[in-house]
């Protein structure tokens, strides 16, 4: 029998120690995807109204915590481009989602040589996004042709249109060969539920993180409940490292 497989562990700062006494660390190159649903699989219970995960999850500090932890760890952010409609005043950094912990995300940020903030990659194969979004601010769009010609001249200095070809949509296998063929080797995904279901039926998704909310979601504001998997299907709880 082989040897049990280990994660690679760093040295954490004392704030993030305090925090989380687990291992700490991912191998590479890694894609991972952090979600939170509800017992009952539910990923988005209205799709119109922004703050999803804080809808499911409450909005628990310890939930944030971990949020926060995934995104320091990671190179870059994928999401799509109805998150970043939905969530237009967000920022995927992450101090943004638990403050408490800036200063301990930025330290462990500068202990795996990554820049201090996270950038974000969007996909949208018609290229109807906002590019001038802080959020954006030193990001990518990941686009189709059309998509781009819609954009030009429109994205500030510091934000790529990246064309990834002429069809009407952008392949998950497109989207991540082209961010592994730019340095990006821990890419965190964070939504929504049909870029995260491509991934995962892509065989990309190395880790899943999702947060499973303590109660279901079929009774709140659920006009349209949808889960990443497959329609509401739970999915399987997997703890973070440590």
């Amino acid at each position: 029998a082989g040897q049990p497989k280990t994660r690679p562990q760093i040295e954490r700062p004392p704030r993030l120690a305090e925090l989380h006494d687990g291992e700490l660390g991912f191998g590479k190159p890694l894609l991972y995807a952090n979600f939170v649903a509800s017992l009952d699989g539910v990923t988005a219970v209205d799709p119109s109204a922004s703050g999803q995960g804080g809808l499911i999850s409450g909005g628990l500090p310890a939930d944030r915590f971990l949020m926060g932890l995934l995104r320091a760890f990671a190179d870059v952010v994928l999401i799509g481009a109805g998150t970043l409609r939905a969530e237009a005043n967000h920022l995927w950094t992450p101090d943004r989602v638990y403050p408490p912990a800036g200063e301990a995300y930025l330290r462990l940020r500068e202990y795996l040589r990554l820049p201090p903030r996270v950038p974000l990659a969007v996909v949208s194969g018609s290229g109807a996004v906002d590019p001038t979004l802080p959020a954006l601010a030193g990001g990518l769009i990941l686009t189709t042709a059309t998509g781009a010609d819609r954009l030009a001249g429109r994205a500030p200095e510091g934000v790529k249109v990246i064309p990834l070809g002429a069809g009407e949509a952008i392949s998950a296998a497109a989207a991540v060969g082209f961010l592994r063929s730019e340095g990006y080797r821990t890419i965190l995904t964070a939504g929504g539920p049909h870029l995260i279901g491509q991934l995962l039926a892509g065989g990309f998704v190395g880790h899943r993180f999702p947060r499973v909310s303590p109660g279901p979601a079929g009774g709140q504001r659920a006009s349209h409940p949808r889960g990443p998997l497959s329609g509401r299907s739970p999915p399987s709880r997997i703890a973070p490292p440590g």
